[in-house]
């Protein structure tokens, strides 16, 4: 949930109407999207309620991203990353469990004995870029975040219809102005 000093925020009340937009990005983890979006949506109001931010701000936009169930199921989504053939034991155990080059990385469950879809999903990522000679970690996420990565997500959700919460963040920057159509 949201951290419950984040609202206090000195800066903004002191400065009305130079922050034009909060962007709150969470996971869903094991949640449902729509659960996630609705407590992380009370939560903000409730906040807001409560503090002068939305008085001295006004047309403050605050924008909720649900990553469904993780960012590293987004970066799942790019689908001329997982090899046809994959070499390593795991990948072809995971590929043979559910193909996220052909099906939406959002509907993908938990593989048996990974505790959470979270964990699943972020080892299903690591073992993908493994095969390609790529490392990722949160804190160097690599090649998943170059431009090239982003556009083939985007291009994902353009012909397919996958990654519908991938969809909410592009949809999300357009109305921002943060991103070409």
């Amino acid at each position: 949930m949201l951290p419950q000093d984040c609202w206090h925020t000195p800066g903004i009340d002191a400065n009305p109407g130079r922050v034009q937009e909060i962007w709150i990005c969470i996971d869903s983890d094991e949640d449902t999207y729509e659960a996630r979006y609705a407590e992380v949506h009370r939560a903000v109001h409730a906040e807001l309620q409560n503090t002068r931010m939305a008085k001295t701000n006004p047309s403050l936009e605050i924008r909720i991203i649900v990553q469904h169930c993780c960012i590293e199921t987004w970066f799942l989504g790019h689908d001329g990353f997982l090899r046809q053939g994959p070499q390593s034991r795991q990948l072809v155990d995971f590929k043979r469990f559910y193909d996220v080059s052909s099906d939406d990385p959002e509907r993908m469950a938990t593989y048996p004995g990974y505790v959470t879809r979270t964990s699943f999903h972020l080892a299903y990522l690591k073992a993908m870029l493994a095969e390609r000679s790529y490392r990722y970690s949160k804190q160097r996420p690599g090649v998943v975040i170059e431009p090239s990565y982003f556009e083939a997500l985007r291009a994902r959700c353009a012909r397919t219809g996958h990654l519908a919460s991938f969809r909410h963040l592009l949809d999300s920057l357009r109305a921002a102005d943060d991103v070409a159509p």
